[in-house]
């Protein structure tokens, strides 16, 4: 069977701060202590926006995680908060990438 190459460590010369998204207690959300994961790339995307009144370019980013080189790799959640640079953001979606087994080879996050 073919092998899928793991993402190169010399890629992910990121680190983010991960608190996974617990809930909402009836009154406010809530989260889990911050965990740092190390050995992270994190790549802005840009995508166009378009109204009737106007148009305009929102940043995104994509934060991948990888099984074999990042230091943690928890079950990430949506609603998750990202810390990048001091900068914290929400994770809007979780897209897992396996190879041939059942646990994912890296995951991307996308935050806004």
């Amino acid at each position: 069977m073919a092998k899928v190459k793991q993402i190169p460590k010399q890629l992910l010369i990121h680190s983010i701060k991960y608190e996974h998204y617990l809930g909402n207690d009836g009154w406010d959300d809530e989260w889990d202590d911050a965990i740092t994961i190390n050995n992270v790339r994190v790549e802005p995307v840009s995508q166009l926006n378009r109204s009737s009144d106007a148009e305009g370019t929102q940043a995104n980013h994509v934060v991948i995680v990888d099984k074999k080189h990042s230091s943690a790799f928890p079950d990430f959640a949506i609603k998750s908060r990202i810390t990048f640079n001091g900068d914290p953001r929400e994770v809007v979606d979780v897209n897992p990438f396996y190879a041939f087994d059942s646990e994912p080879h890296h995951y991307e996050l996308e935050v806004r």
